[in-house]
């Protein structure tokens, strides 16, 4: 033991401390642990889920019988060719970059919070 610690103790129990309040302890739980925790808003409302399900399933859907179709290959080309010509090169450069900013935001973004949660 170090020689001032005696005179530290000394002077810590002469202090004149005041005693805490009555309901200091009932405060601190009533703050922390007993506080109510507010129930989390839902983003989308239900009915917007199901209608982004059933608009998913449709897609879905018509991919998988556009690609069992016969000449399957043939379609999808057509189809291409199609929007691309409909297209100026404008719309085409700009719907581009938006699919790179929407492809380049799920990929960093939305998997790096689901990664760290």
């Amino acid at each position: 033991m170090r020689p001032y610690e005696d005179d530290l103790d000394r002077m810590l129990s002469a202090l004149p401390l005041s005693e805490p309040p009555a309901d200091l302890r009932a405060r601190i739980l009533a703050a922390t642990v007993r506080r109510s925790i507010p129930v989390p808003v839902p983003v989308v409302a239900w009915w917007e889920t199901t209608i982004y399900g059933m608009l998913f399933a449709l897609v879905v859907w018509s991919a998988l019988a556009v690609a069992r179709a016969p000449h399957a290959g043939v379609y999808v080309s057509a189809a291409v060719n199609w929007i691309v010509s409909a297209l100026p090169p404008g719309a085409l450069a700009w719907t581009a970059a938006g699919a790179v900013v929407v492809i380049w935001h799920v990929l960093l973004t939305e998997r790096g919070r689901r990664l760290s949660a």
